[in-house]
């Protein structure tokens, strides 16, 4: 069985192609708490192939994924 890859988002920030960390939380698509579709401030989803192979790119996800990494699950109120 192969390793499955994480999620990605693209996002298409005033003509720029930034690759992020996805986020389940339900409020942003981006770990860093961005939102993909918001044509108020330049935000749109971007058409790249996003296979488990897009390198991400934002330093904000990259920081907050180093931070994580200090924790296990038992650290976790409800974990059993």
């Amino acid at each position: 069985m192969g390793k499955r890859s994480a999620p990605r988002v693209a996002v298409l920030i005033d003509g720029e192609v930034t690759v992020h960390m996805a986020s389940d939380d339900g409020n942003y698509d981006t770990l860093c708490g961005l939102d993909e579709n918001d044509p108020e401030i330049g935000f749109e989803p971007a058409e790249v192939p996003l296979n488990g192979r897009a390198r991400i790119d934002c330093e904000h996800c990259r920081s907050l994924w180093k931070s994580a990494q200090k924790y296990t699950r038992s650290d976790f109120k409800d974990t059993p």
